[in-house]
């Protein structure tokens, strides 16, 4: 858990800045995007992405 807390910092970090947050605001709204995937490849065993 000690990689949660040094993502939030980094996110307290750019939202302090400008350009950090216009940054933010981007990325978020493109992960926002994602619930509406239509996605249906498959995740192999191996992969450290998200199972299903």
């Amino acid at each position: 858990m000690v990689w949660i807390n040094n993502v939030a910092k980094k996110y307290h970090k750019l939202m302090l800045d400008t350009d950090g947050r216009n940054f933010l605001i981007s990325e978020l709204r493109v992960i926002a995007t994602w619930g509406n995937s239509k996605e249906t490849g498959w995740i192999l065993p191996s992969s450290n992405e998200g199972k299903r």
